[in-house]
């Protein structure tokens, strides 16, 4: 706060600070007053500029820079901008900057633009300094150098590796051992070591080892990882120097090696060997672990039945596979004397086993049957007890009875005859819990519910409250208890949630779009576990029946039923979940659309993020357009070259109008533009970056079955249309094979060698000939025929008579179909007349019945005999038809 006060001759003074930073300039309004009577009085507006001054420091625009570089960086090259500012205007704000401590030249700044470059690379050696940890000095440049401020930030540069470094073997790449000849295969005789300076870990530092030359080929192995040169077979007979040329090389890129010769002098052997006595019991030593270093243990010996050289013999000790490793602890001497090398106070009691072996001085040395020797530590009770984890996690049911049983601690120590005490030393509430002092069993006091609190941590501590201890006097002293590892353990108290709250559905109905072309059997693109808030966090299961649509108990929808194109609507599914207490109750409802109805929407987010907001996208588009819009389902988005594009999803979806109708794809993306403006926040706020109809790319399903059906009528057709050809033709062939018969049979018989006597042909009832129309009864009502185009009278199952009733046929008439009229042969009475002259003189009657008496009817029937034959039986003449003869 700045006091301004005006002295008695209008002299102003300042009282407290000011900042320009704050306010660069102040307003003051001066009042003026005379001492008259009434007084008078003037303001006056004075602005005061307040000037900088150099009160603030540079800063940096970030708390701290870390850099890595390859350490083969090239001069120049920029690796870092920094970047500082001033509060200050004019020089005061004008910031440069420099590099200070530890700094050897190797980098530099612009002390303008702060930028950091690479100043001497031939200095930048990752293998003889790895991290560089430098100063950057920001300073203001007021005009007074003793009014410059600074500020400064640490920058770190850490130099990554490149493989610049060969192997290097180490005794300057030269080896030489001495093997016996009766060595077994796979002895080990001589191990090669190899370093590279460049990063272990690393590629560049990983060494592997080969034999590239041997003068004795296939002697001798190496391992690759460990550089162990051994036997790869039988020795005898290879007296003398064997030299390999060994190289290691590294994994990097380029890969770079180098190269050591290794001499191995196979050595003779002499005939006896060695024979170790005096063991100890069982083959076993027993050791206080309080024993002092390098205390002799025991004194092992041998006979040799060799002599000079050949029975001078020095002791050796091997490891058992799977003990623990004996060489840490223990030493064998040449002349037999085991000896301790390291305190074995603080190790779990285990037994030590190992094998010793003498070996003479002959040439080649023989060595004795190794035996297996074990070291049993005696224990001393200096070990308190600890707990293995720093955290431990229990769990108790909520609602679970006062007192009840939480879970049991548990505690280890070395010491074999050893007690453990378990105390609470920290706990939320007082008397919450509380713990067996000697089980270590945790009891809750009082009953928890899950939903107000899930979990309590409390703190235990274990001592050592053993009634005895297991000293030895063989260590001639007291051993104080050793410090504890872990004495004390939180423990995690989990309450377990109880199903006691009911699943609810999210909302009242759920809406969804199932393509038309849907196969059956195909789980839809929708979740029920997404729209269901269970407290108690259990399984939830639905009913699951099967019906048009299935809904599983695992909250899966499946189509179960094949939907033809033309169908269309929504389908509602009633769906229930439940516990095994409570239950909510929803519907779905499942829109049936075709592909020409479906939008795509590309939204940005992986599938997972995107189906978590489709929801919401699809609400808010709902609410703007005033339409509902129905998600489908999702796909990875790909790109115009086909790859899926991971940082973005397609949301398909249709759009359902007020009345329920589904909008088509052009009708839906006309309504998008129409609210474009308005669907601007929504497409930000979601990083929706396209809206547009969906060209499907997929077969149509239903092909091979509309084919099939294809097929299948057609067959029905083909198969109808012949059997309609055969049975017209049968019809056919009948009808005409009745016209035929009718046709050819004789229509008179000769008598006394007379023609055109009132005899009907074919009347005679004993003849072969005898036609069965003559004289047949026959209804008027069936004369003329109204159906058959061909015959009036012809035989047509399609007759109707009076009252729909099809008429009686005459049991004569009907013979007519199997009646043999070319097989009767005439009487014997002059010149038979040919049926085709019979029927042609029948047409002329026919014709002649109607004609004039004028025309001549000489060689013909007379008119008479016309009558007679006419009216006698009027069915048959209308029945032959001479044209079609």
């Amino acid at each position: 706060m700045v006091v301004v006060v005006i002295l008695s001759p209008g002299e102003i003074r300042k009282y407290g600070d000011l900042d320009r930073e704050t306010n660069s300039s102040i307003v003051l309004t001066i009042n003026v007053t005379d001492n008259g009577n009434p007084p008078l009085w003037s303001t006056l507006d004075i602005t005061v500029d307040i000037l900088d001054v150099n009160d603030n420091t540079p800063v940096f625009e970030k708390a701290d820079y870390n850099v890595t570089v390859l350490e083969n960086i090239t001069d120049g090259l920029q690796i870092l901008h920094v970047n500082a500012s001033d509060k200050d205007e004019g020089q005061n704000g004008n910031v440069s900057f420099t590099l200070d401590v530890g700094n050897d030249n190797s980098f530099g700044i612009d002390p303008i633009t702060g930028i950091i470059s690479v100043k001497d690379h031939s200095l930048i050696d990752r293998e003889r300094k790895e991290t560089y940890i430098l100063q950057i000095i920001a300073k203001d440049n007021p005009t007074e150098i003793i009014e410059q401020r600074s500020a400064s930030q640490q920058l770190t540069i850490v130099i990554d590796d490149v493989n610049d470094n060969a192997p290097e073997f180490t005794n300057g790449g030269n080896y030489y051992v001495k093997a016996r000849e009766d060595l077994n295969d796979g002895t080990f005789v001589i191990k090669v070591s190899a370093t590279d300076k460049d990063k272990t870990g690393t590629p560049n530092g990983k060494i592997s080892y080969k034999i590239e030359n041997s003068t004795g080929v296939g002697l001798f192995k190496i391992d690759s990882k460990t550089g162990d040169i051994s036997t790869n077979q039988s020795l005898q007979g290879h007296y003398g120097n064997v030299t390999l040329d060994v190289k290691a090389e590294d994994s990097g890129e380029p890969k770079l090696n180098g190269t050591a010769i290794v001499v191995i002098f196979i050595d003779d052997v002499n005939l006896n060997k060695p024979i170790i006595i005096d063991l100890p019991a069982s083959n076993t030593i027993g050791v206080y672990e309080c024993i002092k270093v390098n205390q002799e243990l025991y004194k092992f010996n041998y006979t040799d039945a060799d002599k000079g050289n050949n029975a001078k013999a020095t002791f050796n000790m091997s490891v058992v596979e799977g003990s623990p490793n004996v060489f840490e602890y223990f030493n064998m001497t040449t002349d037999g004397k085991l000896l301790l090398t390291k305190s074995i106070s603080n190790i779990v009691v285990v037994p030590f086993e190992f094998y010793i072996q003498a070996t003479d001085e002959g040439t080649p040395p023989l060595s004795s049957e190794k035996l297996r020797i074990k070291i049993q530590v005696k224990d001393v009770n200096d070990h308190p007890p600890y707990f293995e984890n720093e955290t431990v996690a229990l769990h108790i049911d909520e609602n679970k009875v006062a007192w009840s049983s939480v879970g049991q601690l548990t505690s280890k120590d070395p010491d074999r005859d050893s007690s453990a005490c378990y105390y609470i030393t920290e706990q939320p509430t007082m008397g919450l819990f509380v713990v067996g002092e000697t089980n270590g069993t945790v009891h809750a006091t009082r009953m928890f519910d899950y939903e107000t609190q899930k979990s309590f941590a409390i703190t235990v501590s274990v001592k050592d409250c053993s009634t005895t201890v297991n000293a030895s006097v063989a260590c001639n002293e007291s051993v104080p208890p050793a410090g504890s590892v872990r004495s004390i353990q939180t423990v995690l108290i989990g309450v377990n949630d109880v199903n006691d709250n009911p699943p609810v559905f999210t909302t009242n109905e759920i809406t969804f779009g199932m393509r038309r072309t849907t196969a059956v059997n195909t789980i839809l693109d929708l979740n029920l576990k997404d729209y269901v808030s269970d407290s108690d966090f259990q399984e939830y299961a639905t009913k699951e029946t099967w019906h048009v649509i299935c809904v599983h108990g695992n909250g899966s929808v499946v189509n179960n039923k094949y939907f033809s194109e033309d169908r269309s609507g929504y389908i509602i599914v009633p769906v229930e979940v439940h516990d095994t207490n409570n239950r909510s109750i929803t519907q779905i409802r499942i829109y049936l659309i075709g592909d020409s109805e479906i939008m795509k929407m590309v939204v940005f987010g992986n599938k997972t993020i995107v189906s978590d907001r489709k929801d919401d996208i699809m609400g808010l588009y709902s609410k703007i357009t005033d339409h509902t819009f129905v998600y489908d389902w999702l796909e990875d988005h790909k790109d115009s070259n086909g790859r899926v594009d991971s940082f973005r999803t397609d949301l398909y979806f249709h759009v359902v109008n007020k009345d329920g109708r589904i909008l088509s794809a052009d009708e839906a993306l006309r309504l998008v533009d129409r609210f474009s403006y308005e669907l601007m926040q929504a497409q930000s706020q979601y990083s929706i970056s396209e809206v547009t109809k969906w060209i499907s790319t997929e077969d149509d399903g239903e092909s091979p079955l509309k084919t099939v059906y294809i097929l299948v009528a057609l067959v029905v057709v083909l198969t109808l249309t012949i059997a309609i050809i055969i049975y017209v033709s049968i019809v056919t062939r009948n009808t005409y094979k009745r016209k035929l018969q009718a046709a050819t049979i004789n229509t008179h018989e000769f008598k006394d060698g007379k023609v055109g006597n009132e005899f009907i042909p074919g009347s005679n009832q004993y003849s072969r000939q005898s036609n069965p129309l003559l004289n047949a009864t026959i209804s008027e009502k069936a004369v003329y025929d109204n159906i058959s185009m061909g015959s009036d009278n012809s035989f047509d199952a399609d007759i109707i008579g009076n009252g729909g009733m099809t008429p009686k046929y005459d049991g004569l008439e009907e013979q007519v179909r199997v009646l043999d009229m070319y097989t009767e042969v005439a009487p014997g009475m002059g010149d038979v007349e040919s049926p085709l002259d019979a029927a042609l003189r029948l047409h002329d009657m026919q014709n002649l019945h109607d004609k004039p008496e004028t025309i001549s009817t000489e060689g013909i029937v007379s008119t008479h005999d016309i009558d007679a034959l006419i009216f006698s039986n009027p069915s048959y003449l209308k029945g032959l038809e001479s044209s079609e003869i």
